[in-house]
């Protein structure tokens, strides 16, 4: 299978649509290895305790090296419906996978939402150049099917 697929991407936003919420997939070939969603208010939350690393793309990485018995992701695609963290760039790029596809970029998110100090204290770091200065490079596809991803409204 080529990557990005738009059949994949479309599914993943389909998962968002449906749990209000950023979603991401694991793929290999043409097989979905691992999916996981993370509602944008509720994401970092297990439980009652905070847990910042509960991220959908972090938890889709965990889920398909647990499924495929290795920590090493060789020949794995990660698609996530908005634009991956600094942390979830850096684990897919631990995790040396082939590529990581988006949809929706952080400038997609309404004004108010990315203005929200006490809510989301992004490191604006973006993908690129995280991939620029890192040795393993992943292929990077940005804002694939975004006009897609922008029908879809996660914040409200």
């Amino acid at each position: 299978m080529k990557h990005p697929n738009k059949e994949i991407m479309m599914q993943v936003l389909k998962l968002g649509k449906k749990w209000h919420s950023v979603a991401a997939f694991v793929v290999k070939g043409d097989r979905i290895i691992s999916k996981d969603y993370c509602h944008l208010n509720q994401c970092l939350r297990k439980g009652k305790l905070f847990v910042a690393t509960k991220h959908a793309e972090i938890n889709a990485i965990e889920k398909a090296s647990e499924k495929l018995g290795e920590g090493l992701l060789n020949g794995c695609w990660l698609y996530s419906s908005l634009e991956p963290c600094p942390m979830c760039v850096t684990a897919a790029i631990w995790a040396r996978m082939d590529g990581i596809v988006y949809c929706l970029l952080e400038e997609d998110r309404p004004k108010h939402e990315r203005d929200k100090k006490s809510d989301w204290n992004w490191i604006h770091i973006k993908p690129k150049e995280i991939v620029r200065k890192a040795k393993m490079k992943p292929k990077l596809v940005v804002g694939f099917l975004r006009k897609e991803g922008q029908k879809i409204n996660y914040w409200s």
